[in-house]
């Protein structure tokens, strides 16, 4: 019992020492806004309504209530606070590489080999992915609910106890609801059956025995097939399944042979790990699919014919292969040729084979042990060192993409990523240069015109940010968000009513788009009508507290309308999610020295200038307090 405790307190610090780093890491533009970060319906927290919302809603194009739950649980305690999501995602991998070794101790018995399968799993860089990617939250939680389902079915299995069995369909459908990766898990029990549960052999008088052990599996699988039916009516709604006419079957076909052995090669070598692998359509070589083909039906036979001798190769190797059915790309999602994440479960079959053969080689030739323990303690450290490395560049969207850039400068989905990135940071000719190539590789797309947009009306080149947003809205004319970002070229170019219809048609398309109801905001302001903007403002705060742009926006109103605590109120609440803002600070020293707080509206400005040293609405500020108090400086 020590030891079991000693390895599972190890497997945590080991988790921790890769992923700790991920608590200072940022949401990224790649998928969170559409899961987490841009939902208004995040606020209901771990509520009723919040519960209501997860089971009645789609994430990026998948059904994952319980996920989604889990995202409500974390706003509950830790706000929109990034950090919060990444500690529970790395609490979830903690809980499952913990769960896989007692798990794997209960099914085989045999410790030092459970707790090398459960190592491996921990520290390997091709999970980096589902831990480090808030969004891929999904994985871990489908996976601590299947492991779970394994570890009831052991209880049945052994013990012919129908409550651990009603337990485990229970814990199997919570698997599904947080991501349908398992629904080939029925096959999975069956081959645990064979080996280590030893519940059928491979012999003719056996064929029985796994009639009834196949029925044994119905309910799981009739859970498996109203799940699947679900997801993929979910994700052809959202347009995720692209048609046969881009991706032929045998095109699919082809890139799931390849991608079967470039896994295995990756978990070999594990570098050059990207979020996004273009899919190659038809430009395999037909020597590499030939391969691929004819090295999976070799190891596939020979895991077959040495099953007596090694049953462990046979559960390890089709573990492999049958968990990753649902994600090959034979029912193509997206346009990926595959991807890290896809990994996560599957991969603990190779491990199983390669700890129990280990222990095999160690049984055979005793004097080997301690070579093989260093071995293994090598390989986990390199590993380790890999994944820290790999984590690092998770850190933000600018990070990961100029990394994916670096080992694939042609990734048209990196380059739209970091051009959006470099507009939220400010970065705009960065913005205008990579958002010019993605368009260059991907010439119609309408994400791609609408950064573009943005960006150069940040450089104030609002003739092409409207034409290249005309050209987005061509491609998508329901886009809420293309027409409200047109609608800030049209202010900026002073035509406010095209800009009001602009921002109608954004609302009519999504009513939820608060985007869109803050600019409505601008709109009044920019006309004069202060306790409409103001209304407009504090709608979209009661949805989105942190707003950064609504509290500075609402202090400004604040401002003219002279009550200046208000003002103050907002404007501090502003510097606390964005404290860098020079104009906010400037705005903070205007009300402060309105209300005779001269020497805290001096501080404000004078941080304004640290910030930004030509900022001309500061230095007058300045000037004006220096005048009031009579004391230059």
């Amino acid at each position: 019992m020590r030891l079991k405790l000693g390895i599972s307190v190890a497997l945590v610090a080991m988790t921790i020492a890769i992923y700790a780093q991920t608590l200072e890491f940022q949401f990224l533009n790649y998928d969170d806004p559409g899961n987490v970060a841009g939902r208004p319906e995040i606020l209901h927290g771990l509520s009723s309504d919040g519960v209501r919302w997860a089971f009645t809603t789609t994430f990026v194009g998948n059904f994952i209530p319980v996920t989604g739950i889990t995202y409500l649980t974390d706003y509950t305690f830790f706000g929109l606070h990034p950090g919060g999501f990444h500690a529970t995602n790395v609490a979830f991998h903690c809980a499952n590489a913990t769960l896989l070794f007692l798990v794997l101790t209960s099914l085989t018995q045999r410790i030092w080999p459970s707790a090398l399968v459960a190592a491996l799993f921990a520290v390997h860089p091709l999970h980096v992915e589902s831990v480090a990617w808030i969004s891929e939250r999904k994985d871990v939680v489908s996976t601590f609910f299947g492991l779970a389902v394994i570890g009831a079915y052991v209880r049945y299995a052994r013990r012919k106890s129908y409550l651990a069995y009603a337990l485990a369909c229970v814990l199997f459908l919570l698997s599904l609801l947080a991501k349908s990766m398992l629904v080939t898990l029925p096959c999975a029990l069956l081959l645990l059956d064979f080996w280590p549960l030893n519940r059928a052999g491979m012999s003719r008088s056996d064929i029985r025995r796994w009639l009834w052990l196949a029925c044994e599996k119905v309910p799981f699988a009739i859970l498996a097939a109203i799940v699947s039916v679900v997801t993929i009516i979910v994700q052809g709604e959202s347009g995720a399944i692209p048609s046969t006419d881009l991706l032929s079957f045998p095109v699919r076909v082809a890139n799931a042979l390849v991608s079967y052995m470039r896994y295995l090669t990756a978990m070999v070598w594990p570098r050059d790990l990207i979020p996004y692998y273009a899919h190659p359509q038809d430009g395999l070589p037909a020597w590499q699919v030939a391969a691929a083909a004819i090295l999976l039906l070799t190891v596939t036979a020979a895991a077959w014919l040495l099953r007596k001798r090694w049953p462990y190769f046979l559960v390890g190797w089709l573990w492999y292969v049958g968990t990753l059915v649902p994600v090959i790309g034979l029912v193509q999602v997206g346009g990926q040729a595959m991807a890290d994440r896809y990994t996560y479960i599957p991969l603990i079959g190779i491990f199983v084979v390669i700890a129990w053969a280990l222990a095999d080689v160690v049984r055979a030739v005793p004097k080997s042990q301690h070579g093989i323990a260093a071995v293994c303690v090598i390989v986990l450290a390199v590993f380790g060192a890999f994944a820290y490395q790999q984590t690092a560049r998770w850190r933000s969207s600018i990070t990961l993409f100029e990394y994916t850039l670096s080992v694939d400068p042609t990734n048209s989905v990196a380059l739209g990523n970091l051009g959006e990135a470099y507009v939220a940071a400010g970065r705009y000719e960065d913005a205008v240069r990579t958002t010019t190539l993605a368009l260059q590789l991907r010439p119609g797309n309408a994400g791609n015109l609408r950064n573009l947009g943005s960006a150069l009306r940040r450089l104030r080149r609002l003739d092409e940010a409207e034409d290249a947003l005309r050209r987005s809205l061509e491609l998508q004319p329901r886009s809420a968000r293309g027409h409200n970002q047109l609608a800030l070229v049209l202010m900026d170019r002073g035509r406010l009513d095209e800009a009001e219809q602009a921002l109608r048609t954004a609302q009519q398309i999504d009513p939820e788009f608060l985007d869109a109801q803050l600019n409505y905001g601008n709109l009044w302001l920019r006309r004069g009508q202060l306790e409409l903007a103001a209304g407009q403002y504090e709608f979209v705060l009661a949805r989105r507290p942190r707003d950064v742009d609504a509290l500075t926006n609402l202090g400004t109103v604040k401002l003219f309308q002279a009550d200046y605590p208000a003002a103050v109120d907002r404007f501090r609440k502003a510097l606390a999610i964005a404290p860098d803002d020079a104009v906010t600070r400037t705005n903070l020293g205007v009300a402060l020295f309105a209300m005779g707080r001269i020497e805290e509206a001096r501080r404000e400005a004078e941080t304004a200038l640290e910030y930004d040293p030509e900022y001309a609405k500061a230095k007058g500020l300045l000037q004006d307090i220096e005048q009031a108090d009579g004391m230059p400086r």
